[in-house]
């Protein structure tokens, strides 16, 4: 017995819901909000190592953004903000977890007076807030170290391919131990409510502006670092209706399906996959998964520092052109037929990693739309799981897409039509 899904209510307002029938959905959301509400199988968080079998799986031992000299935890008696309670990870490693991937706001930034808006602090901005990144900033200087940038990449220009715009960058990642990525805000995000995830969100942008509010003023950062970082403002023609802020809560991962087959770290690898729709190549690139307080032996007595734990380099495991097999957006063929889930796929933690990425999932999304296409003009309710897939791949073709890296072609032996990719 096949499941379908023949309608779905979407919320326009607070007082209409609309109702909206087809034979086949696509859930291209960030949070797989389909695939929650349908009941089919899905996960969030990391599996264990042992799970499929992955060197990479589960609590990693430490971050490529460790703090490089040792922070207190604690005020008071109390864990500082940004730090949760949790487990010690370097006693964890290999085990599943529920933690997600730090999640951010991409600002645009610039120094072109001419289309700067001032950063301003987030509503209710109290400079208590950010101790542990003072805590750091005087570590560091006391160390005699570097201060560690919060959004190192600023020399990566998200906006540079665009013309005119030199002068814009996106404000990401960094590899400051508090960094522009809130590590642990987001948990509780892949499986809440609206409302809470609004409350989510709404706490990140405090996170980020604020922390971007601390190093333009606070006085412990060197005053010729602020004066440096003050050249910096808000894009003015970016979100204009937001305070030139984005709209949208970076989520880098939250729920994932769990198909009939799931991609882990171990199908990564060059050469031709025969059911191919899609060609990755990115790194198993993990940010961070969470900041926790870990005991260290400071003399006689134990003192709880700052720890980080998940982030890995974009080039972790070796960047490389890999294929992507078709099945990876679909469902259990016994729980669901007529969906497909391009940007939640069924893939491990590990390996969602080197898909996430926005032109890898533009991909399965084009595959997403061409197999609904190809499937609705069969009978009704014609199961997505079986369509051949060298029509997939022959509509794709067509479209401009490539299903295979043109190296893994000739060992395919597959149609004339596909070789075109």
């Amino acid at each position: 017995l096949w499941r379908s899904i023949s309608k779905v209510a979407t919320q326009i307002s607070s007082k209409e819901i609309r109702w909206i029938s087809a034979k086949y959905f696509i859930d291209a959301s960030y949070e797989g909000e389909l695939v929650a509400a349908s009941g089919i199988s899905y996960i969030y968080g990391r599996e264990s190592s042992e799970m499929y079998n992955e060197s990479r799986g589960g609590v990693m031992a430490s971050s490529a953004s460790q703090f490089p000299v040792n922070v207190s935890a604690t005020r008071n008696g109390r864990l500082l903000k940004y730090i949760r309670q949790g487990a010690d990870p370097r006693t964890q490693i290999g085990q599943s977890d529920s933690n997600l991937m730090a999640y951010s706001y991409r600002v645009c930034l610039t120094r072109d007076e001419s289309n700067l808006y001032p950063i301003t602090p987030p509503k209710s901005y109290n400079p208590t807030d950010f101790e542990l990144a003072r805590r750091l900033v005087k570590a560091e200087l006391r160390a005699n170290r570097t201060l560690s940038e919060p959004w190192l990449n600023l020399v990566y220009s998200g906006y540079d391919q665009i013309k005119n715009q030199k002068m814009k960058y996106d404000a990401c990642c960094g590899l400051s131990a508090v960094g522009i990525d809130a590590a642990g805000l987001a948990v509780g995000y892949a499986t809440a409510s609206r409302s809470q995830r609004r409350h989510i969100a709404a706490a990140h942008r405090y996170y980020v502006q604020g922390l971007l509010w601390f190093w333009l003023t606070d006085p412990s950062i060197p005053e010729s670092i602020r004066r440096e970082k003050a050249k910096f403002g808000l894009c003015k023609d970016e979100w204009v209706d937001n305070g030139h802020f984005p709209r949208q809560l970076y989520v880098r991962e939250a729920i994932r399906l769990v198909g009939d087959r799931v991609f882990t770290q171990n199908d990564r690898r060059k050469g031709c996959k025969r059911d191919s729709v899609a060609v990755g190549s990115w790194g198993l690139d993990n940010h961070e998964m969470q900041r926790v307080a870990v005991p260290i032996q400071d003399g006689a007595h134990i003192e709880l520092v700052a720890y980080n734990e998940g982030l890995t380099g974009y080039d972790q495991g070796g960047i490389f052109p890999f294929e992507i097999p078709y099945w990876v957006i679909l469902p259990k063929k016994t729980e669901m037929i007529n969906l497909a889930i391009p940007n939640c796929p069924s893939v491990s933690h590990v390996a969602f990693g080197a898909i996430r990425e926005e032109p890898t999932l533009w991909q399965l999304g084009q595959a997403s739309g061409t197999a609904a296409a190809l499937a609705s003009m069969e009978d009704e309710y014609f199961p997505l799981h079986d369509l051949e897939i060298t029509r997939i791949q022959t509509s794709l073709v067509k479209q401009g897409n490539a299903v295979h890296w043109p190296s893994d072609v000739t060992s395919c032996h597959t149609t004339p039509s596909v070789l075109n990719s």
